[in-house]
């Protein structure tokens, strides 16, 4: 109660399997009133190893007294034999806030985070930040749910994809308003470029609302990578490979800027440098 953590809390999550293995982990987050913390889990491979399929099951529960506030940052960079299925349950409390920063680069085939936000006081505040950039033939799955209860709620949804080579990505959003959530504000966008020819992304935002005062939105967009624009840059001399990074950097902004921490910020910038194919 009342405690502020001056650093963040890493958890490393690293795969390291000779032979095939199936592991199933569980953790808890409580943060007391007034208490404020901000935690990186890094998804990652033990490096210069040959990996055996492992796949990984983790339940997150994150529980936030009144005035608390997370920031959650997931960065999954791991190895493609790596297989991650993740489901978090989210529960505050009034005048707490709760920032989810979710991100996902080639490296693991096969992902799937299940984000449920339960708002069930008053005045709760929450924002879901996404960004994935993928290749070859990685598939990642986001599903949310932010379910407003109680009035006087605020959720900031925002996911942007990249798909490189043969990858999918899916998004399944969701907002609930319920009946006793009058002055609600809620939005929700996914916007998402497709690069790879072969590449596929499926997209469902969805609001159903059952109160009649309050303000709510959503919205995506699917599209193909910008030629003019990329036409445009070298044309004034900068070289194709730098000018696609530009506009892919741009493209993600919207979500990489909301990053509060910014060593973490700039090191998920490097990778979307790293990763573009």
């Amino acid at each position: 109660k009342n405690v502020v953590l001056d650093k963040p809390v890493h958890v490393i999550r690293i795969a390291s399997a000779q032979d095939p293995v199936f592991t199933l982990t569980r953790s808890l987050y409580v943060l007391d009133a007034f208490a404020e913390a901000e935690i990186l889990e890094s998804f990652v491979s033990a490096e210069g190893e040959t990996q055996a399929l492992s796949i990984n099951q983790q339940v997150t529960e994150i529980a936030l007294a009144e005035n608390a506030r997370l920031q959650h940052y997931m960065i999954q960079t791991s190895d493609p034999s790596s297989k991650y299925v993740s489901h978090i349950e989210v529960h505050q409390r009034k005048h707490s806030l709760y920032n989810n920063y979710n991100a996902n680069f080639p490296g693991s085939d096969f992902v799937r985070n299940d984000i449920n936000v339960r708002m069930d006081d008053p005045e709760v505040e929450s924002h879901l930040y996404g960004l994935v950039l993928l290749n070859k033939s990685q598939f990642v799955d986001n599903h949310t749910i932010v379910d407003h209860m109680m009035p006087h709620g605020e959720s900031y949804e925002w996911y942007k994809t990249i798909t490189q080579g043969e990858s999918t990505a899916v998004f399944n959003g969701k907002i609930f308003v319920r009946e006793d959530a009058q002055k609600t504000n809620a939005f929700q966008q996914n916007n998402n470029v497709l690069i790879g020819e072969k590449s596929a992304v499926y997209s469902k935002t969805q609001l159903e609302i059952f109160a009649d005062d309050v303000k709510c939105s959503h919205g995506c967009t699917i599209g193909q990578f910008d030629d003019e624009s990329l036409f445009y840059l070298r044309a004034r001399g900068i070289g194709e490979d730098q000018a696609r990074v530009l506009l892919v950097q741009a493209f993600a902004f919207d979500v990489t800027s909301r990053f509060e921490n910014e060593v973490i910020r700039t090191h998920v910038e490097k990778l979307i440098e790293k990763n573009l194919d």
